[in-house]
Parts: structure tokens; C-alpha cells; sequence
């Protein structure tokens, strides 16, 4: 059956998500494009089903739960245009999905394919999870592998305005489901009942064993946890914990929480707590015990979060007093944690959905349309001379000649250290050479550089230069040109970029009616940039408030 894309992932539709998992086996779900149907350019889906058998359990007629996986494709074309015309063309995405299927049919357990619009999804997700929007389970950097979506770096103006509008529309997609959360928490009068977490957990630190020596001589496939809440710290040949519980970092950024689900270990970094009653939901549980945990923390909380260090041992948790949802005849009530977690699944799932959004707009770089100007492209050593600074300025270099002068580094937001002398004098564009390569940082006053930096001096002492705007051309030729490792988002960057790099780079720069550099064009083409690029670190901005917010669903 072919179905709309609300009923695949609207939280008022839970419930008959449900009843088909009751009633129905789930074969297969199949992503389609936008306008596939003529008579309407909503998203949709092919919804594979089979009614369920009853079976004899127990001497009871049931029907059983789903075990076998389910087939996924995501579908660009289907072999004919999806415009009024409908012309035939040669991709059929629709056509390699149902062959592909066909074949799944046969062995669902054994079945593999290299094609990479398929994915073969354990049943467990459509019980588990918040939405059956398959083609949401691909990532970004798969789709843009297959051509669905693009790695922008560089688009127009018109290309950014639509980004923010898609941006907008996502976020008004989330009011509906949203609502009917709200509206769930309002009617939710469920009973409560305090708790002592010792009484609840059994609480453990972490071994002392696992140091880099250990885990040398015992490596292996399972997971190492430490006081980094975001990582393993290694994996080794055993493990300490083979049943579903919460983690804590003691120390580092204490009080953050994990929930393991496969067998790990521990070091003394980090401590466990292991459930001694039945029907304790771990989402529920993190989402009630994280915020008290990094409220009890102990230690340097440094500037805005930025190098923490804090502590939070177990003795400091034992005593904690926390609730939880109980029946009327005081066990826990089990079905009101799921519920809850339900919504805290969902609720991150909006949040990384908005933050694959935020991730998308702050990559990109905004070109205007100059061709109001008369345009001509120098050789960036027809315009600077390119020099790298003295690697002789250290920390401790700076510490035996300290003094009030700056001297700035690869870092373009603070500087390294400050001397008692200086190299120059002005305004002047530099660059980062190492780490993230490339990036400008227009500095002015008396100053130094470091190896780590280099400098674009103007040419034979020339004042027709607007550095802002040269600012606005360059960066985006030197971040593109920078070599090294690029990290994952821009994040564990390395990339290098020396003056000898430059050679070859050419900058477009206005030209008045007699052929000179038009100072003036260059001020009002970088004004127009300067507003743009405020426009979207205002949108970034509020993106970002809008992923850190910590939502109250007690």
C-alpha cells in the first residue's frame, strides 16, 4: 500500500503504527521521490504488509511478535518524469528496489546487496523507535554518496535564502507532533514515589586496571569506557558488565550519563549503576538522574563549560532522592516510563535533525552575484607580498620577553602570548597555516605572528586595498586549497597551508571606467557581504539555542 509520510512518523499516529506491528508482518517500507503521484507532490511511502497468522502459544491463540528484519530502499527517480509530461527516463530506482526485494523475499536472513539505497533493518527500530521515516535512518554524507542530497561548500545567495527556508518549513513540520506532546504531558496525572538511587542501583566505579599497558596486552572487541562521555577509551578481549545499565564520568566532565546495552568495561574514571528492581526504564531513568548528577559535580566548571574539570565520586550520589512513576498498588509503572522515553526519543531525534540543518548552513560559503561591477582577476602576488611569521615565538619565548605587544598564532580568536616588541604596525590581513588552515583574521595595531600564521602584506605600500572585502574573496580560496586532515564536520581539523601554496591564486577584484581598482565598489560589494553572513549567524545562532535547550517533560 502506498501511505503519506505523516502516518509514518506523527506522534498521534502511534498507535496505529502499533496496530499494524500487532496485526501485520512489515516486509518492506520504500521511500518514494516528491511527485510521484500526480495528484499530489507530498512525500510517501510503499508500505509492504502481511496479516499476521494467529498461532497457538500456551495453549493461547496470539500473534507473535515480529522477528525477521525489514527490507528499506530509497527511491530518486521512477523511470519517468515527475511533471505533467511524465516522459520516460533511463533511471528506475523503483524498478532496482522491487528486484532487489524479490530476492529479499527469498532468504530475509541471509539476504546482502552492495546497493547502497538499500539498508535490511532489524525489526526492532519500527518497535523501538519514534518515526518509520526509513529514508531518515541514511545519513547525510550516505546521501550525499548517492547523489540525493549535495555537499555544498560554495552557493549563491537564492541557494541560501532556500536553505533557510527548508530549515523553516522542517521546524514547522515539528509543530503537530510537538503539540500533541504537550498536550499528553497536560493530561498526564500519574502517581510518583521517591526513591533513594542506592536502594535502586547497585553503584560501582569503575577498574584501576585498564590502564595503556593492560589494554596492550588485552586487545580485543570489547569497549573501554572512561571519564569521556562521548567515546571509548579502547576495547579489549573481556568484559565487566553483560546486562543494561547507566554509566557516569566521574571526573572530566562529571555527571554526564551513558546507557550501555552491550557488554563493555569500566576504568576508575567512571562509575555504573546497575539496576536492582525490575521495570526501570534507563531513558527515563538519565533523563531524571543526569541533571542532579551535574548539579551535585564538584570542581573547575571553567567559562561557559569550556575546560571543566569536575569530579562526582559515588559516595556523592548514593543518597540521592529521585522519582519514579509507580501504579496504584505502588510497583513501577512500566508502560508510563516507556511512554516517556518514547517522547525523549523523539525529542532527540528533532534535535539531530535540526542539527544536521545547523551543520548544513554553517558549512556553506555565500557567494553574490557582482556582475553589476566590472570584475578582473589579480594574481594574489600582484596584490600582497605573502609572508610566514618567526617560529621563535613561543610561550616561552614570550615568557622572557614579555610585554603588552600581541603575538598571534594558528588560533585566530586569541593571541599565543604578548612581547616587548613588535613585527608590524597597521592593518593587515593574515591566515592561519596550521590547524584550521586557511582561515583569515584581519588584525590591526602593533603586533606579531608566529610560524603558525602568515601575513598578506599590500604590495609597494598600496592603499587602494579594502580588507574586509579581500577577506570575503580569499577565505574561501585558502580554506579550499589548505591540505591535511579535515575532521569529521570541520571538527579534529589539521590542515596546513604555507605561502609557497599561494601561487597560483587569483582574487577578483572591481575595476572602475579607467581601469583602476575601485576602492569604493570593494567597500559596498564587502558591506553587502558583511549583512549576509550576519543574516546567518543570526540563523546559526538560534539554531543553536534552540539544540541546547534542555526541555522539562516532569
Amino acid at each position: 500500500m502506498v501511505v503519506p509520510d505523516g502516518i509514518m512518523n506523527r506522534s498521534n499516529d502511534k498507535k496505529l503504527r502499533d496496530f499494524i506491528l500487532d496485526e501485520c508482518v512489515i516486509d518492506a517500507v520504500i521511500s518514494l521521490p516528491l511527485n510521484t503521484f500526480f495528484t499530489t507532490n507530498k512525500k510517501t511511502y510503499i508500505l509492504v504488509l502481511r496479516k499476521k497468522q494467529p498461532v497457538n502459544i500456551g495453549g493461547v491463540k496470539s500473534k507473535a511478535r515480529q522477528t525477521t528484519p525489514v527490507f528499506t530502499y530509497i527511491c530518486s527517480e521512477i523511470g519517468e518524469t515527475r511533471d505533467v509530461n511524465r516522459f520516460d527516463i533511463e533511471q528506475n530506482d523503483l524498478e532496482n528496489a522491487s528486484n532487489l526485494f524479490n530476492m529479499f523475499k527469498g532468504s530475509k536472513t541471509r539476504f546482502c546487496t552492495d546497493d547502497k539505497r538499500c539498508k535490511i533493518v532489524n525489526i526492532e527500530d519500527f518497535y523501538t523507535g519514534a518515526h518509520w521515516s526509513v529514508d531518515r535512518w541514511w545519513t547525510h554524507e550516505e546521501k550525499i554518496a548517492l547523489g540525493i542530497e549535495e555537499s555544498k561548500t560554495t552557493v549563491t545567495l537564492s541557494d541560501f535564502r532556500a536553505m533557510v527556508s527548508d530549515v523553516a518549513a522542517t521546524l514547522s513540520e515539528f509543530d503537530e507532533p510537538l503539540s500533541e506532546i504537550e498536550k499528553k504531558n497536560n493530561d498526564d496525572t500519574g502517581l510518583t514515589q521517591e526513591f533513594i538511587l542506592k536502594d535502586v542501583f547497585e553503584v560501582v566505579r569503575g577498574s584501576g586496571t585498564y590502564t595503556k599497558a593492560y589494554i596492550r596486552k588485552h586487545m580485543g572487541k570489547y569497549p573501554v569506557y572512561s571519564g569521556n562521555t562521548f567515546g571509548t577509551f579502547a576495547s579489549i578481549d573481556h568484559y565487566d558488565y553483560a546486562v543494561p545499565c547507566l554509566s557516569w564520568a566521574i571526573d572530566g566532565l562529571a555527571g554526564y550519563m551513558m546507557i550501555h546495552e552491550a557488554k563493555f568495561s569500566a576504568t576508575n574514571h567512571r562509575g555504573v549503576l546497575i539496576s536492582k528492581m525490575e521495570g526501570i526504564n534507563l531513558q527515563y531513568a538519565k533523563y531524571i538522574l543526569e541533571p542532579i548528577f551535574r548539579e551535585l559535580k564538584k570542581g573547575r566548571t571553567g567559562e561557559n563549560g569550556e575546560n571543566e574539570y569536575t569530579s562526582l565520586p559515588p559516595f556523592m550520589i548514593e543518597g540521592i532522592r529521585f522519582r519514579l512513576p509507580v501504579m496504584e498498588n505502588g510497583k513501577l509503572d512500566i508502560a508510563a516510563q516507556d511512554a516517556f522515553s518514547q517522547k525523549l526519543i523523539y525529542l532527540e531525534q528533532l534535535k539531530q535533525t535540526v542539527q544536521e540543518k545547523r551543520d548544513d548552513l554553517k558549512e556553506v560559503v555565500i557567494t553574490l552575484d557582482n556582475t553589476d561591477y566590472n570584475m578582473t582577476y589579480f594574481q594574489i602576488n600582484d596584490l600582497f607580498m605573502t609572508e610566514k611569521g618567526k617560529a621563535k615565538y613561543t610561550k616561552k619565548y614570550g615568557n622572557l620577553h614579555s610585554g603588552e605587544y600581541p603575538v598571534y598564532s594558528a588560533s585566530s580568536s586569541t593571541p599565543l602570548t604578548y612581547l616587548d616588541t613588535f613585527d608590524y604596525d597597521g592593518k593587515y590581513l593574515t591566515w592561519s597555516t596550521n590547524g584550521f588552515a586557511g582561515t583569515i583574521l584581519v588584525i590591526e595595531g602593533r603586533f606579531s605572528i608566529n610560524g603558525d600564521r602568515g601575513i598578506l602584506v599590500p604590495k609597494d605600500g598600496r592603499t587602494d586595498l579594502d580588507f574586509e572585502y579581500m577577506k570575503y574573496m580569499i577565505q574561501p580560496v585558502f580554506r579550499e586549497l589548505a591540505k591535511g586532515r579535515k575532521g569529521d564536520n570541520g571538527e579534529d581539523e589539521f590542515t596546513k597551508l604555507y605561502p609557497s601554496m599561494l601561487n597560483d591564486v587569483r582574487i577578483p577584484v572591481p575595476i572602475d571606467g579607467e581601469g583602476n581598482v575601485d576602492l569604493q565598489a570593494q567597500q559596498d560589494i564587502a558591506k553587502r557581504y558583511f549583512s549576509v553572513e550576519q543574516c546567518k549567524r543570526d540563523v546559526i545562532e538560534k539554531l543553536d539555542a534552540l539544540i541546547a535547550t534542555k526541555i522539562d517533560l516532569i
